[in-house]
């Protein structure tokens, strides 16, 4: 079973019809993950809809291309916020929910070959995906 997350209502429901053409059991949710709230509520509806959290892939991500100088206050918004908060924030409503049902579970974050190396035109993305792979590791 699938509690399928996007913002993006037409990727929801492409990705929807074809789980469900592969035999899944699958329902959608819309949350924007640069914001906690719906986050946590993104992951209680899993509770909702199938009576269980037992895994947790977060894949959402933006990456806005601009070397250093011509970096703006909003790019690095955008990003911290999707990438990095959005990321700590569904592993920690993830676990709680997890440990609240007495079922553990596993959480898969999607980061980058950046999390690893460097880019001078990706210096946010590669900031935020070097930040998931240390949360990753810490938790």
């Amino acid at each position: 079973r699938v509690l399928l997350v996007d913002i993006n209502a037409a990727a929801r429901a492409t990705c929807t019809t074809n789980l469900r053409d592969e035999g899944l059991d699958v329902a959608s949710f819309v949350a924007d993950f640069s914001d906690n709230a719906q986050i946590q509520a993104a992951l209680e509806e899993s509770v909702t809809q199938f009576g269980a959290l037992d895994f947790v892939h977060n894949n959402a991500g933006a990456l806005v291309a601009r070397p250093l100088l011509e970096v703006e206050p909003a790019d690095l918004d955008l990003m911290l916020n999707l990438n990095v908060r959005g990321v700590f924030w569904s592993c920690r409503y993830a676990v709680e929910i997890m440990r609240s049902l007495g079922r553990g579970g596993s959480i898969v974050n999607t980061a980058s070959i950046l999390a690893h190396r460097g880019d001078p035109v990706l210096p946010i993305y590669t900031a935020t995906k070097h930040a998931v792979l240390g949360l990753t590791k810490a938790i």
